[in-house]
């Protein structure tokens, strides 16, 4: 097997979409990615993108954004010390990795022999699909989408959820990432008694299928079945307009954000991995 590096994301989605395909739910973070790297050329100052090759067949892909974590679809598991092989070469180096947990346990291992670095930290992670919602019980208030007027709210919460999350995004980081939201109508707001009480958005848009993600609520508001509604509304709004299934991640560590989405009708369905490597 051979790795194959791609400089235009449109190439790459070209050739790799219809493998990504095959899995919609666990290649929706790189499909996501290859189509904001394509409507938005400036979201990421440098970005990899590479097809694992066996002959003519792709088998595999991975990509990097430096100095974020290299991310993994499923492939074959000699396909990880061809990736080193080839990463190994490049100056910059990865942040850590994400991707099935098998193949991310495995790549880490590698990864910190070869290059006497050592792991931080890792996440436990669960992805779960859903493609018929369950309407919790009743929940005061209803969904909106945010409007510009809302970002320093959205800036507010987007920082606390990153911190609750362990997430390195930067305040510049989440404020793009709001705007983005805002400016494409995919941040939504769950209002009771006209207040905000808890925010999700929906994004990386597979063929099929989409992405629930940035769900937080404020400590004040929790325990009141707020974001459980909000992901419900979420969810059934895509179902309703012809997507087939909705995908969230969530992290292992924090059981009560699985109930959550169990209560809206989310079965699991693979487990990944996020370790991120400190210094050697």
């Amino acid at each position: 097997m051979e790795l194959k590096l791609f400089t235009s994301p449109g190439e790459f989605r070209d050739q790799a979409f219809a493998f990504l395909c095959r899995d919609e739910v666990q290649n929706g973070l790189l499909i996501g990615l290859v189509d904001l790297l394509i409507t938005n050329p400036d979201s990421y100052p440098k970005a990899y993108l590479w097809a694992l090759m066996d002959r003519t067949e792709i088998a595999g892909a991975a990509w990097w954004t430096p100095p974020r974590a290299l991310g993994l679809t499923d492939m074959p598991a000699d396909g990880i010390e061809v990736i080193i092989e080839n990463l190994s070469l490049l100056p910059d180096k990865p942040g850590g990795v994400v991707g099935p947990k098998a193949l991310a346990d495995d790549f880490c291992q590698r990864w910190i022999e070869r290059h006497r670095a050592s792991l931080k930290s890792t996440v436990a992670l669960r992805i779960h699909k859903l493609t018929e919602v369950t309407m919790p019980f009743p929940v005061p208030g209803q969904m909106r989408t945010a409007e510009a007027e809302d970002l320093p709210l959205l800036e507010e919460w987007g920082n606390s959820f990153s911190r609750d999350c362990g997430i390195n995004d930067t305040a510049e980081d989440v404020r793009k990432v709001a705007q983005r939201h805002v400016r494409n109508r995919s941040r939504y707001l769950w209002i009771d008694n006209g207040r905000p009480v808890s925010m999700a958005a929906s994004d990386r848009k597979t063929l099929t299928g989409v992405t629930i993600n940035c769900v937080y609520t404020p400590n004040e508001f929790r325990t009141q079945g707020y974001a459980s509604a909000l992901v419900a509304a979420l969810s059934q709004k895509w179902i309703n307009e012809g997507r087939r299934f909705c995908c969230l991640y969530t992290d292992l560590a924090i059981p009560t954000a699985t109930i959550i989405y169990q209560k809206a009708g989310y079965r699991p369905v693979a487990d990944s991995a996020h370790h991120t490597f400190g210094g050697s």
